[in-house]
């Protein structure tokens, strides 16, 4: 599954949106490790992938 990065969200917002029930770092991770992201710089309209509990 993948979301848009809207103007001012940060990886903390993306992550909290994700996955509220998960501690909010823990779900950073996995969206830098599923996207290659070498840190938590994200820009608006950028698509990322996100984890997708089964």
């Amino acid at each position: 599954m993948s979301v848009a990065v809207s103007p001012g969200q940060t990886l903390w917002d993306v992550a909290v949106l994700a996955a509220p029930e998960r501690h909010p770092q823990d779900v950073i991770a996995e969206i830098q490790e599923l996207n290659g992201l070498p840190g938590s710089i994200i820009h608006a309209g950028q698509q990322l992938y996100i984890p997708v509990d089964r």
